[in-house]
């Protein structure tokens, strides 16, 4: 079908409208980071050095849209894009004054002008006119008005309402009174007078005419008035904040958004970097140079304030560091997580018994902080306590590689694989950040569920998985409310004034690197870590005696309106019937039965091992078994019989065992039972003997546990008599060849262990 050119000439405009105008801005915008109240915390340049926000998703305040539609453009909601009674008012005055006193623009037309800027002339004009009119036709009203207010300039390097409301008045566009708003309104308007300091009294004139203006349209009551018109002009533009660094320099790094609400609370934040700022100065004298902390709402996972450092201008102490995110061993604060996992998994209960003896893994003998062992303890106890044998032995029971997938799976980012860690994940031989910790502990908090820390507030909601159930999660919340160091408790009640209000936790890393706590109530979860970003160890270094003193100084502050920790969801977990002694479920050679509430589901539930009915000939008090009991007056007694070596160490400490009677002597068949173990070395281990400074090599120390305290011992390496002990189950040997070696024990009654080891030489 051909058409005629004077068709074309008519229908070629016709197409230009209807095709869409699409992004009429190209330029970049300042990137912004706000407290969760909307005010400014931080902002960046844009690439030619303005102050432009984009624009804003929230609606304009009314104030500011009632004063610059009443000074620009009164019948901006009804016209295509030009205000044709306008043009010509404005046509008739100009002629009538022979000058230009009044423009014809609509708020549409400067909107096509801002976005395409370039010389001012007639044809500039009627393109401008016609970009409004095709303006007018693809975007609604409310859009045009948000792209003006956002772009419009306001002075020096100012471009757009919000960042002139932050910058000549130091608060949000929402909170702008009817001086300021009108003010904002009329500057874009006055070329001259765009640079606010200058004609200060031409500018005032200006916004008082447009404040009588409103007032006659009745947009402004006489109080409202009065107030407005005596409000001065701001003096001089507002310093540009530079506020919560760490954060916001965290949040802009992981985030492509211009502009981010932030959950942050600009109280909770001047808070915390006061009570950081008085706290360094006693660490300083001690030689400890960094602390770092972070005060999170559990319910909701948002951040309420981040200090990654002690200052962020602190360059001598390498204060621009955030040790919020820094990697470093989190030496005990792991274990509250394992000890919920086991919860879930069984047979262990909080009350469930587990040694605390001399432990042996190859090479690797974990300590107990105060170089002591109970023998055996309550797992409770053992957390309470942070020793560090039960916990390595838990971990070994759980399996490493499945610990480890645990944490990885809720956002601990490890650097090198399970195998590398090993046992010592427990001890904090694995690396992780409070930001991390802080995610874990959330979910303890809660029920279990692992749950993103939040620091925009437009995020949505998401769970990452789960550390445990809500009802494990509850037992070690109820645990960590009776945490107790006897060092420290006087001085936690001085902060905290109620003994249980909160589940906390302290860690300290080996070489006294890192000091961690970590506490949480039904509102706040707080964090802490103190130490040198140099890796420089300190006596002065530890989760008690530097890092939980911060920490309930910081709950002390914001706990104002204080929040219990959620009660354990009993509703959601079986009755279970626990040993009383053991913590175990309940054999039927149990004597003493409780009832506890566990979570659903649990893999394992093996009974009480511990209480063992024993056949005792009445005569003799010895024990009998099926091979001698014949022909004897028996009784039967239910005993609680540990393990050997912790028996032993029970002893040493003073604590109560049952009298475990001797076997038979006449009995001839072979027991069963575990009178004798041998506690070191262990099954395959490779002992290194080095030499002393002397250049001779060291003793080797062989160590064995009886249920007997006077049990006489005899010990054979290789088949060959290397000595007989009675009581201390310790021999000293001089000194054994390198290569494999098989150790064998046995005492008088015939109980007996064996272990086989390779021995090696070690010069350095």
């Amino acid at each position: 079908m051909k058409f005629s050119k004077p068709l074309l000439l008519l229908l070629l405009p016709l197409l230009w409208f209807v095709i869409p105008e699409g992004k009429l801005f190209t330029c970049d915008y300042s990137r912004a980071v706000f407290s969760s109240d909307d005010q400014l915390l931080r902002v960046w340049l844009t690439k030619d050095q303005q102050f432009r926000f984009a624009p804003s998703k929230e609606p304009l305040p009314k104030k500011y849209v009632t004063a610059v539609l009443t000074f620009e453009d009164r019948r901006f909601w009804i016209h295509p894009g030009i205000d044709p009674l306008s043009l010509v008012q404005s046509t008739l005055i100009n002629m009538k004054s022979k000058q230009i006193k009044r423009g014809g623009s609509t708020i549409t037309m400067q909107l096509a002008r801002l976005s395409r800027p370039g010389k001012r002339n007639l044809q500039s004009k009627i393109a401008e006119t016609c970009r409004a009119l095709k303006i007018s036709l693809w975007y609604t009203k409310k859009h045009e008005l948000q792209l003006y207010a956002a772009h419009v300039p306001m002075g020096s390097n100012i471009i757009g309402i919000e960042a002139a409301s932050f910058r000549y008045f130091g608060k949000s566009p929402k909170e702008l009174t009817w001086a300021e708003a009108s003010l904002l309104a009329v500057l874009p308007n006055a070329p001259g007078m765009i640079d606010i300091s200058r004609k200060r009294q031409s500018l005032l004139e200006k916004r008082n005419r447009l404040l009588t203006s409103l007032k006659g349209r009745g947009k402004l009551s006489s109080t409202e008035y009065a107030l407005a018109i005596d409000e001065p002009l701001p003096e001089k533009v507002s310093r540009i904040p530079f506020e919560a660094p760490h954060f916001c320099r965290f949040i802009m790094g992981n985030s492509r958004s211009e502009s981010i609400h932030s959950t942050l609370d600009r109280t909770v934040q001047n808070g915390l970097e006061e009570e950081l700022t008085r706290y360094r100065f006693t660490m300083h004298n001690m030689g400890v140079k960094n602390i770092a902390a972070i005060v999170v709402d559990p319910q909701t996972s948002s951040v309420l304030g981040y200090a990654g450092s002690q200052n962020y201008f602190d360059k001598a102490g390498l204060g621009e560091v955030d040790g919020i995110q820094a990697r470093r061993s989190p030496g005990s604060v792991l274990k509250p997580i394992l000890a919920a996992a086991f919860f879930d998994r069984g047979p262990f209960t909080p009350q469930s018994l587990i040694q605390d003896v001399p432990t042996y893994y190859g090479t690797f003998a974990p300590q107990n902080a105060d170089r002591r062992f109970d023998g055996i303890v309550p797992l409770d106890q053992a957390l309470i306590r942070s020793l560090n044998v039960p916990f390595v032995r838990l971990l070994d029971y759980y399996g490493t590689d499945q610990f480890y997938d645990l944490l990885k799976r809720n956002g601990v980012s490890f650097t090198y694989q399970s195998s590398y860690y090993g046992l010592t994940t427990i001890l904090g031989g694995a690396e992780t950040s409070l930001w991390e910790l802080m995610q874990l502990y959330g979910a303890l908090a809660r029920n279990g569920e692992v749950r993103p820390l939040r620091y925009d507030r437009s995020a949505k909601d998401s769970i990452i998985d789960s550390i445990c159930t809500a009802g494990s999660a509850g037992l070690t919340r109820t645990i960590l409310t009776d945490v107790v160091r006897p060092e420290f408790e006087q001085y936690r009640a001085t902060f905290t004034g109620k003994k249980g209000e909160i589940a906390w936790k302290t860690g300290t890393s080996y070489g006294q690197k890192d000091g961690w706590a970590i506490g949480f109530t039904g509102n706040l979860l707080i964090g802490v870590w103190v130490g040198n970003f140099s890796g420089e160890g300190n006596p002065a270094i530890g989760g008690a005696q530097s890092a939980a003193p911060l920490l309930f100084s910081l709950f002390n502050r914001f706990s104002l309106e204080h929040v219990a920790l959620p009660a354990t969801p009993t509703k959601e977990m079986d009755r279970v019937k626990i040993c009383r002694e053991s913590g175990f479920p309940s054999s039927e050679s149990c004597p003493n039965s409780v009832i506890r509430h566990l979570p659903k589901g649990r893999l394992s539930e093996e009974p009480c091992r511990f209480h063992k009915v024993l056949s005792i000939d009445v005569s003799t008090g010895e024990q009998l078994c099926s091979s001698c009991w014949n022909n004897k007056s028996i009784r039967h007694d239910t005993l609680l019989i540990f393990p050997p070596a912790a028996r032993l160490y029970r002893i040493q400490r003073g604590l109560s065992v049952d009298s475990i009677p001797p076997h038979s002597r006449s009995c001839s068949a072979v027991r069963s039972d575990r009178a004798l173990e041998l506690i070191y070395p262990t099954n395959g281990i490779r002992l290194f003997i080095p030499r002393n400074f002397g250049g001779i090599r060291e003793k080797i120390y062989f160590s064995a546990a009886h249920r007997r305290a006077d049990a006489e011992l005899f010990w054979y390496l290789d088949n060959r008599y290397i000595g007989t002990t009675v009581g201390t189950a310790k021999l000293e040997v001089d000194s054994i060849g390198i290569g494999k070696h098989i150790l064998f024990v046995q005492d008088a009654d015939g109980s007996r262990a064996t272990v086989s080891f390779q021995a090696f030489w070690r010069d350095k």
